[in-house]
């Protein structure tokens, strides 16, 4: 019984947790789909700061939050830069693509 809901448990926390921006190695990426994810990941994260934040003045937002969305910005820059040519023709056929569209759209990229 106690392997039973370790296992349970551990299967639980594995599929909780998910990658977040920081945690992305760009030189890791060997395919378009997973470029797109981590476009996904770096634009999802951005529009939820911006989002938390979207009622106040600028000059009321917290310094880390304004770090964090330079780091967020610079990660996009990053994956930007190591997107591959071979890749245009593929991304939209990711199953994560329209979301992501979208998500780039909202943030004016």
């Amino acid at each position: 019984m106690k392997k039973l809901l370790f296992t349970l448990f551990s299967v639980i926390f594995l599929f909780s947790c998910s990658e977040s921006a920081k945690d992305i190695d760009v030189k890791k990426i060997d395919n378009a789909c997973d470029f797109v994810d981590a476009v996904g990941t770096v634009s999802g994260e951005m529009i939820d700061l911006m989002e938390k934040y979207k009622d106040q003045d600028e000059s009321d937002i917290p310094e880390s939050a304004k770090k964090e969305m330079e780091e967020l910005e610079d990660k996009l820059n990053e994956l930007e830069d190591a997107m591959k040519d071979e890749w245009e023709d593929e991304i939209e056929d990711c199953k994560n693509f329209k979301e992501v569209d979208e998500n780039i759209t909202e943030l004016g990229y």
